[in-house]
């Protein structure tokens, strides 16, 4: 126990090399007790934002039934559609209803013709349970039970001021209704319908953009279909709940209805951890519905069983998806913050077992056992790594609530038994040595253990990388139809094995430009730079261990550096790509806008292009007809707004020389193809048949490109003047504006397009760029790069100050001795900084250049394109500015150390220094 004594004994008079272990143990235990809790709130946050922005009617849950009635014809028919809500309700599993916060009932026929004429509109007659809180009467009153005029019923409907102002609608109508010649009810085509509708309410919502009305918009407003023979309005009239069942009684009764079960889901309810369970019992829940039938009516039903609609499944997968290359990436941040924080604490272990040589020599040769060594070494690393542990676990629970995520013991423990290990080991190799040779420095012997752990990381380091590259992080082959199952922690390790394996080959390396350099300073007559750089370049191996920290550490921040560069630079890309210039002003699918509409005289607005966007089928030769966009695109003017971008393009002279075309074989139209258009056989020469609007026309490709922005998939591209004069002006002529207003007001532009057309939808690259920049699993991402790099210099600097202060006794002696024959104290501190300087740079030189290296050859595998959009694959782009200011960090860390050795150089103390038979 003697030594156990002295050894903590050693904590007190140790202090400044006890205070380095002690601190890197502290912050990398924070980190990793930090890490599962605040990535457990990460991925929380993303989830709920990412059903929050998501429409309702995709998060929600909705069981659709269609059946022949709604069941018995007298009392209260949606009474029993309710209840009959209520037992699907009760049956989820408890994963989906916990998240279910409220839920309502509808009740609605097929399509109904209403009124005459040639293109009459279609109405759906619906009813709604609590629909009375929503909505407010503006004229006339709630629709009640029908009465009868004249011999023929009539049902009282009520519809929103918009279905009334389009279909052109006012309270005291009385129409008659017909069946609509579409939809699942053509068995019963040959039933007449002999009511009419009595138009009683016109009614307006109390909340349009609340999450009652947003399940079904239909309510608040018609869905138009405009085609060339005109515009159909398909809308929804309100009845009283009672006329359900007067429907059903009546002498030749409606039949056919579609039974609606909306369940509103609350994104705050569902927890990341809870996300598997949901998708398995979803899948579950929606075969049991189809298997276990649900007619109201004895007997069989000509129709399927209920049916679970819900987005809740996608939204749920894309975000688990979008959050694995996140996972990925913080994985191997992660780990290369852990193996700096590794070797820092073994290099620390090592400089504290070289300090205590002679310490453990004199116990040796005094006959303290080895087992009594161990002993006090493991008990001054646990004293120190425990308090550092337990410190890190109580400032994470005062910092972030355990509630909030996950808090384990499992980080801290595994730092703290790094510490010790680290921290023992060093002592355990010298202890083991015979006591002759513990004394005695062993340098230029080739030593075969080293020569193998070198090998086996190097190898280790070719493998990972391979197999990463083939296969991708989470181990299963890229493009696979597995689902990766977290990131491969071998995998993961792949950048840091690359990085330590550098370090090894640096530490055999770096002895010879120090070598060059020292013989070519040997040529001139001065011998202060000599004799630092043979110094410098015949220094053992542990002398220069720091070199590994620091390129370790410079090495992570070049590489976060690269990927934050290529994950920003992607996204911008993908916004442009999206949107296709700064702004796009576009109709809703299936409209058009007037041929008039023109945003060029906005202030702030430099170019315009115009565009119309068709389907339309397309073939080759005598293939099959495919169905593709046809873009009728100005152009010329678009060059103009995306000249200077990165999507400055520029098209074939070919595709607007032609002033006129007519689209035959003899005069075909000119256009620019995408590959995907027939499946990748598609040649500039091919003349492709086009058919659009029952008309054939001939196009000979000028051009082919991968893709046009703001279209997905195929497309055909012609240009506009030449595609509306075969189409002829009753053509649609414009659905989309592509705008370069790089300094336009937000606000001015979309009151300007608004102004022009009430159809107009405004998109901002900008806003698209946001939308993807701005999400939790980005901003982490982000954050956790700036962390890394920070907490990877901090490291260094730990290093860097650690060796100069615990090296600086023997360096002094040396230096001392070299004063004794006549260098003077400024000779001193200038050999100083060139004997630590010189290894530093290069090892900052090498670390910038392999973490580029690293992540041009890595970033494949780790799937950041997903963090990106799905347009764009992941190609490396370098900031340089950032790593020149990395560069100029390391530099400086490096700098303030080689001054504190310098400065500790200068102040030596010659007689005490001397008096090396006392130590």
């Amino acid at each position: 126990m003697a030594s156990a004594t002295l050894f903590l004994r050693r904590l007190r008079t140790d202090f400044p090399i006890v205070a380095a272990i002690f601190l890197v143990t502290l912050l990398s235990a924070i980190v990793f007790q930090a890490l599962p809790v605040v990535g457990s709130e990460v991925a929380q946050s993303g989830l709920t934002r990412t059903l929050l922005d998501a429409p309702a009617v995709e998060r929600n849950l909705a069981i659709q039934l269609t059946d022949l009635s709604v069941g018995p014809d007298q009392g209260n028919p949606l009474a029993t559609v309710d209840e009959l809500g209520g037992t699907y309700l009760r049956g989820f599993p408890a994963s989906i209803r916990s998240l279910i916060t409220s839920r309502n009932s509808s009740v609605e026929t097929f399509d109904m013709l209403v009124g005459g004429g040639p293109k009459p509109p279609h109405l759906v007659l619906a009813t709604r349970t609590d629909i009375e809180a929503h909505l407010r009467i503006v004229a006339g009153r709630a629709p009640a039970s029908g009465s009868v005029l004249r011999g023929r019923p009539g049902l009282e409907i009520a519809v929103s001021r918009t279905t009334a102002t389009l279909m052109r609608l006012k309270v005291g109508d009385r129409l008659p209704i017909a069946r609509a010649p579409t939809g699942p009810i053509q068995i019963f085509l040959d039933r007449p319908v002999n009511v009419d509708v009595v138009v009683v309410g016109i009614f307006e919502p109390t909340d349009p953009a609340g999450e009652y009305w947003a399940s079904d918009r239909r309510l608040m407003a018609p869905r138009v279909e405009t085609t060339l023979e005109g515009d159909t309005l398909y809308g929804v009239a309100l009845i009283g709940r009672g006329s359900l069942a007067q429907l059903t009684s009546l002498p030749q009764p409606i039949t056919g209805y579609t039974m609606t079960w909306r369940y509103h889901v609350d994104p705050d309810r569902l927890h990341i951890d809870g996300v598997p369970s949901l998708l398995a019992d979803l899948r579950r829940t929606t075969l049991e519905l189809q298997r276990g039938g649900g007619s109201l009516n004895p007997g069989p039903s000509p129709f399927e069983g209920p049916r679970l609609a819900t987005g809740l499944s996608q939204l749920v997968a894309a975000y688990t998806a979008a959050q694995a290359p996140a996972v990925a990436l913080l994985t191997v941040v992660a780990g290369g913050v852990a193996v700096i924080g590794g070797a820092l604490l073994l290099l620390l272990g090592v400089l504290t077992a070289e300090r205590r040589r002679a310490t453990i020599l004199l116990l040796r040769t005094r006959g303290a056992a080895v087992p009594d060594l161990l002993l006090g070494a493991t008990v001054e690393a646990a004293a120190v790594a425990a308090l550092a542990a337990a410190l890190a676990v109580l400032a994470v629970a005062l910092a972030l609530s355990p509630a909030s995520g996950r808090f384990e013991l499992i980080g801290p423990a595994a730092v703290a038994a790094v510490t010790i290990g680290c921290l023992v080991g060093p002592v355990m190799a010298a202890a083991f040595r015979r006591a002759s040779e513990i004394g005695v420095r062993q340098t230029g012997r080739f030593d075969p253990r080293r020569v193998v752990i070198e090998l086996t990381v190097i190898a280790l380091a070719g493998v990972a990388v391979v197999l990463l590259q083939r296969r991708g992080l989470s181990g299963a082959a890229v493009g696979g139809a597995a689902p990766p199952a977290g990131p491969d922690p071998f995998l993961a390790g792949a950048p840091v094995l690359v990085s330590l394996a550098v370090g090894a080959a640096l530490l055999r390396i770096y002895p010879v430009p120090l070598g060059a350099l020292a013989a070519a300073a040997s040529r001139g007559r001065r011998a202060i730079a000599v004799l630092a750089l043979r110094r410098a370049s015949r220094a053992s191996t542990t002398a220069h261990l720091p070199l590994v920290v620091l390129l370790l550490s410079v090495s992570v921040a070049s590489f976060c550096s690269v990927v934050g560069s290529t994950v920003d630079e992607g996204q911008m890309q993908f916004a442009w790509l999206t949107v296709g210039a700064d702004y796009r002003v576009s109709a809703p699918e299936g409209q058009i806008f007037p041929a008039n509409v023109d945003l060029a005289q906005v202030p702030g607005v430099q170019a315009q292009a115009r565009a119309v966007v068709r389907e339309a089928s397309v073939g080759l030769g005598g293939s099959n007809l495919v169905t593709t966009h046809i873009v009728g695109l100005d152009a010329a003017a678009y060059e103009r707004v995306v000249a200077g971008t990165p999507l400055a393009m520029t098209f074939p002279s070919a595709l607007t020389a032609k002033a006129t075309a007519t689209g035959s074989e003899r005069d075909p139209l000119p256009s620019v193809v995408s590959p995907l258009t027939l499946g990748g056989n598609v040649r500039v020469g091919d003349r492709l048949l086009i058919v659009l609007d029952q008309q054939t026309y001939t196009s000979v490709v000028v051009g082919v490109r991968d893709a046009f922005p703001g279209v997905g998939g195929s497309f055909v591209l012609i240009d506009r003047r030449l595609l509306l004069s075969v189409l002829g002006p009753t053509a649609p002529a414009l659905t989309a504006l592509y705008l370069r207003a790089p300094n336009v007001a937000d606000l001015t532009l979309r009151r300007a397009a608004a102004a022009e057309s009430s159809l107009a939808s405004v998109t901002s690259r900008e806003d698209e760029y946001q939308r993807v920049h701005g999400g939790p699993l980005v901003a982490a991402t982000r954050l956790a790069f700036v962390a890394a790099s920070a907490l990877a210099a901090l490291y260094t600097v730990l290093a860097l100050v650690a060796v100069v202060l615990v090296t600086a006794p023997a360096r002094d002696r040396d230096l001392v001795l070299l004063r004794t024959l006549g260098v003077s104290r400024r000779q001193a501190v200038w050999m100083t900084a060139a004997e630590q300087l010189p290894p530093a740079l290069i090892a900052i030189g090498v670390g910038l250049g392999l973490g580029i290296a690293i992540a041009v050859v890595v970033l494949p595998g780790l799937g950041v394109d997903a963090l990106m959009g799905p347009l764009l694959p992941a190609r490396v782009a370098v900031a340089w500015a950032s790593l020149l200011a990395i560069g100029l960090l390391f530099c400086l860390v490096a700098l303030v150390a080689t001054t504190l050795a310098a400065i500790s150089a200068g102040g030596a103390n010659l007689a005490a220094s001397l008096r090396i038979g006392e130590r």
